[in-house]
C-alpha cells in the first residue's frame, strides 16, 4: 500500500468514527428539557461523559425511572466494562429494573461473559426477567449460555420457553430443531435432549459463524 492510499484509509476510518459518534449522540434517547426530572438529567450527562462506574452506582436506585435509565445508557455504551457495572442490579427487588438490567447486559456484554446473565436465567423468580435473560444471551451469541439456555427450554413459562429456543437459533444458525415452546411435556423434553446430545459437536460450526461475523465487523 502505498503512502498515499495510508493517507486517504487513515482520514476514511477516522471519518466513520466521527460521523457514528455524531450518529450515536444525536440519535440516543433524551428528554432534557426543564420537565426533566433532576435524576434523569444527571444520567443522562454521564452517559454523555461515558461514566460506566458513575452510571454504576444509579442502576439501583430508589427511582425506577433513573434506575432504569441508568441501565440503559450502560447498555448504549457498551462494552464489558459498563456490562459489569448492570450486574449488581440483577439482585435487585423489582423485577421490572431486573428485566431492563438483563436486556441493557445483552446489550453491551461480548459472547464471552455470559455468566452473569446466564445465572439470571437459571435463576431468578420472575418469568419476565428469565426470557429477557434468554434473550439477551441470543443478542449475545453467547455459546456459554447453551446450559442455561437448555434449561429455559423446559421452563414453566412459555414465553421463557420461546425466547430460550430462539435465542439458540441465534447463537447456532441455520439449524431446524424439532422442538416447540408449547409441545406437550414428554414431546418438548425428547427435543431437548436431542438439542443437548447436538450442541457439543456444533462448536466448530459456531467459532466459523463468529470468525464470519467479526470479518464482517457485525460482531
Amino acid at each position: 500500500m502505498s503512502s498515499d492510499s495510508r493517507t486517504r484509509l487513515v482520514w476514511m476510518v477516522s471519518v466513520g468514527l466521527l460521523l457514528a459518534g455524531t450518529v450515536w449522540f444525536f440519535t440516543r434517547p433524551r428528554d432534557d428539557d426543564e420537565n426533566t426530572p433532576p435524576g434523569i438529567r444527571n444520567v443522562n450527562k454521564l452517559e454523555d461523559k461515558r461514566d460506566t462506574k458513575a452510571l454504576g452506582a444509579k442502576v439501583s436506585d430508589a427511582d425506577p425511572q433513573v434506575a432504569s435509565r441508568a441501565a440503559q445508557a450502560l447498555g448504549r455504551i457498551g462494552g464489558d466494562e459498563a456490562a459489569r457495572q448492570i450486574v449488581p442490579a440483577f439482585q435487585d427487588a423489582r423485577p421490572q429494573i431486573r428485566a431492563v438490567a438483563a436486556t441493557s447486559y445483552g446489550n453491551a456484554a461480548s459472547p464471552d461473559n455470559a455468566a452473569p446473565v446466564s445465572n439470571l436465567l437459571a435463576n431468578d423468580r420472575d418469568g419476565e426477567v428469565r426470557a429477557a435473560a434468554a434473550e439477551s444471551l441470543g443478542r449475545m451469541r453467547a455459546y456459554n449460555g447453551m446450559d442455561a439456555l437448555l434449561k429455559g427450554l423446559d421452563d414453566p413459562e412459555v414465553d421463557v420457553r420461546r425466547a430460550s429456543i430462539g435465542a439458540i437459533e441465534n447463537i447456532l444458525p441455520g439449524l431446524k430443531w424439532r422442538y416447540v415452546p408449547d409441545a406437550p411435556d414428554a414431546e418438548r423434553r425428547a427435543a431437548i435432549a436431542e438439542i443437548r446430545q447436538a450442541y457439543p459437536k456444533l462448536k466448530g460450526n459456531y467459532d466459523r459463524y463468529m470468525e464470519q461475523l467479526k470479518q464482517q465487523g457485525k460482531q
